[in-house]
């Protein structure tokens, strides 16, 4: 796998739209939909809508579950890309 943002690995494994993808990010990130709106300069209604397509996608029914599930496949990327890999010094 080439170098890139963890949200276009999202994407890709879960047939996201980059948007979604970026929203996914942000809730696994522990941000809360009025916060992912006010950063991103989109609304709140926008985001809500974003983040029943991404639960619908990854079949997730809160928060929270989208949240863990993010997190697994982000520790499984890192096991399995070196770059991504903090070096421990």
């Amino acid at each position: 796998m080439s170098e890139q943002p963890f949200y276009l690995y999202v994407a890709a494994r879960f047939g996201l739209t980059r948007s979604e993808a970026r929203i996914a990010y942000c809730v696994m990130s522990g941000d809360l939909p009025r916060v992912i709106a006010d950063r991103h300069g989109i609304s709140i209604h926008t985001v809500r809508s974003q983040l029943k397509s991404v639960m619908s996608k990854t079949d997730t029914h809160s928060q929270l579950e989208l949240a863990l599930l993010l997190l697994i496949n982000d520790a499984k990327l890192i096991a399995q890309t070196p770059w991504l890999r903090k070096e421990t010094t």
